[in-house]
């Protein structure tokens, strides 16, 4: 995983976990899973607790967290970690592979990530440092109130939005004051609502999108690549069927701040941000595609991508693999 600002940081973090690097490079190359065996299918985790904990901190909580899961899951993972200290929050950055040390596959349920993880890490932090502070639940309450997915507060604002006279709009509803107000100016910045003659209108498709952004992070970001501001923007689902169109930008989760691999695709109807369980070369971009998908068993989309020869009207299939594919999750904790 490539970190964005390395050649400004002096001090290179250090890998750690329960072998050495070296050792655990060789075992990456023995239990390559994926398509042709080229793949080595691995699982990203970034730890970030709340409270801004030292290197040797986070590296001890590292240890409980990973015993803990290790607990649930009944095995033994392979895997390697390193501490970021050279941003404003400290954080872990922890990659497990997809071949535990009985030789047998790993996979992380939905439910693990969203709420199990949660709790093992809550857990331990508790134990560690003791009940949470006021401050920090207050920055937390704080933190939900901008946050880029759906939130508690968005519920309360669908169950209160009165009828709107514009068909744009789910509705209307008149909170000025405290946190729902706070919820709904970040909601206008964001571009999912907009306040117009005393009252927010709540855009048709809030909940849709929150949870698109909340799963798919930079997916408020791809917008900017459409050639047409104006054009609808949908979040691709295996339903669509085939749709065909220009390559704008390209998303690898080989890099710090993406959490998934993805494309955007613009065609003439409507721009579509398209998640994909591979990623593809960045030689897409700009070439006009024939794009169809199948689900695999963990629900993500199985890419089946035709690129087009508009010189003789034809099509051609390319594949593009990767050193590896991984799936990414942030264990970003209110402790």
């Amino acid at each position: 995983m490539v970190q964005k600002n390395k050649d400004k940081v002096i001090f290179k973090p250090e890998t750690f976990g329960n072998v050495t690097h070296d050792e655990y490079n060789k075992i990456r190359k023995e239990t390559r899973t994926g398509w042709k065996k080229k793949i080595s299918k691995h699982y990203k985790f970034v730890l970030s607790p709340e409270k801004q904990l030292s290197e040797k901190e986070l590296k001890a909580y590292t240890f409980a967290f990973i015993n803990k899961t290790e607990e649930v899951f009944g095995t033994k993972f392979n895997w390697q970690a390193a501490v970021h200290t050279d941003t404003e929050h400290n954080h872990v950055h922890v990659l497990i592979n997809g071949v535990d040390q009985a030789g047998k596959k790993v996979h992380f349920p939905y439910k693990f990530v969203t709420e199990t993880a949660r709790k093992i890490s809550n857990t331990i932090l508790t134990q560690m440092y003791g009940e949470r502070e006021p401050e920090l639940i207050k920055k937390a309450k704080q933190r939900r109130i901008k946050a880029e997915r759906w939130t508690e507060y968005d519920v309360m604002i669908l169950a209160k939005i009165s009828k709107s006279d514009d068909a744009s709009y789910a509705g209307v509803i008149n909170e000025q004051e405290g946190e729902l107000g706070d919820r709904l100016r970040f909601l206008s910045e964001l571009g999912l609502a907009k306040y117009d003659q005393g009252v927010y209108k709540i855009k048709k498709n809030l909940e849709k999108e929150l949870k698109a952004l909340g799963r798919y992070n930079m997916y408020f970001d791809a917008k900017k690549y459409v050639n047409s501001p104006n054009k609808d923007f949908d979040l691709y689902q295996s339903k669509y069927g085939q749709v065909k169109g220009k390559v704008r930008k390209v998303y690898s989760m080989n890099d710090e701040d993406v959490w998934t691999n993805a494309i955007i695709l613009e065609t003439k109807e409507k721009a579509y941000y398209i998640p994909l369980s591979k990623p593809v070369s960045e030689k897409m971009i700009n070439k006009e595609i024939i794009f169809t998908s199948n689900l695999n068993s963990k629900g993500k989309l199985e890419p089946n991508i035709k690129i087009v020869n508009g010189e003789i009207n034809t099509t051609k299939t390319k594949n593009y693999q990767h050193k590896y594919a991984a799936d990414r999750h942030n264990i970003e904790t209110e402790r």
